[in-house]
């Protein structure tokens, strides 16, 4: 990835949608509005349902956000940074509370049944696996291969 960008004039290079880190460390979200331009970031995604960025309705003034300012994403994706390593837990660690991607599709485990867990799909199906074979799909998970799940989400 680049280098994130660090912008300190006012010049419209700023598209909405825009997440930027200002000087004091909080996070602004560009707007279409002609007065507020920037915005609080809300609890969602930087995407919206349909793909484009997501812009806020506005409520900060041009200066509010203090300079500079360091772009962050830009429609919906990371414009700097790095992918943080992080290791997989290991079988003995799943729990109830347990998510995975496989075939495209997540997976929450809804309960232990012996020595397998039942897991529903948000594609409406239901596999039941051992903790080992959900253990390897998180692998794959946090490897890149199956695609980004956080485990916040």
């Amino acid at each position: 990835m680049t280098k994130p960008q660090n912008i300190s004039s006012l010049h419209p290079v700023w598209r909405p949608g825009d997440v930027v880190l200002d000087a004091d460390g909080n996070l602004r979200v560009r707007t279409e509005h002609t007065r507020w331009p920037w915005d609080y970031p809300n609890e969602g995604g930087t995407r919206s349902q349909f793909g484009g960025a997501s812009v806020p309705e506005g409520g900060l003034e041009e200066l509010e956000p203090i300079r500079p300012l360091t772009l962050l994403v830009r429609e919906g994706h990371a414009v700097g940074g790095h992918v943080a390593k992080e290791e997989p837990p290991a079988a003995e660690d799943i729990t109830a509370e347990a998510r995975f991607r496989m075939h495209g599709a997540t997976y929450r485990v809804a309960g232990q049944d012996g020595q397998v867990w039942r897991c529903r799909g948000d594609n409406g199906l239901e596999v039941t696996m051992t903790a080992e074979d959900i253990a390897a799909w998180k692998a794959q998970e946090y490897s890149g291969q199956a695609g980004a799940l956080t485990e916040r989400e």
